[in-house]
């Protein structure tokens, strides 16, 4: 019976994850498609008046915030820095537009791989206080106490 269950579990985590990704695809996508909507004014040429009016459509029902928030991960990511969308797909859109924020000049390859790393490997927690500017320091291991032996084992995140 606990096979069973453990079976259906993991498969039902599975597929949380592949709907998840295919999710994080398509938001890519639809931040693409708002970002050139909005910066060649298409909503206009619709016959809506305001950028607002034209995300409160039923059809679209967004709020700014959210077309803001994706709109600066295309900016900064795809655009500014160049990184691909497959490059970006599995990362937590949250998590980007975080990362986002935290960039106020130029960064070099390899601080564009280590902020995309921290997003994709951090929880949004640690990325927020990572943000807030409180003592976290990032590390590509973590520390563990060797149940036999009591000995510390670092270990690859």
């Amino acid at each position: 019976m606990n096979e069973i269950i453990a079976e259906i579990a993991f498969k039902n985590h599975r597929d949380i994850i592949s709907v998840k990704n295919r999710i994080g695809k398509d938001l890519l996508g639809l931040a693409s498609l708002l970002t050139v909507n909005h910066d060649n004014h298409y909503y206009k040429t619709l016959g809506y008046d305001t950028w607002e009016e034209f995300l409160a459509t039923p059809e679209i029902s967004m709020s700014r915030f959210f077309a803001h928030k994706l709109m600066q991960i295309n900016r900064v990511w795809i655009e500014e820095y160049g990184v691909s969308p497959a490059k970006l797909q599995g990362i937590d859109s949250e998590k980007l537009y975080l990362m986002a924020t935290m960039i106020n000049d130029n960064l070099t390859n390899e601080e564009i791989e280590e902020r995309l790393e921290q997003a994709r490997t951090l929880s949004r927690s640690d990325v927020k206080q990572l943000k807030s500017g409180k003592e976290y320091e990032y590390e590509r291991y973590k520390t563990v106490i060797c149940p036999h032996c009591g000995g510390e084992v670092k270990v690859t995140l």
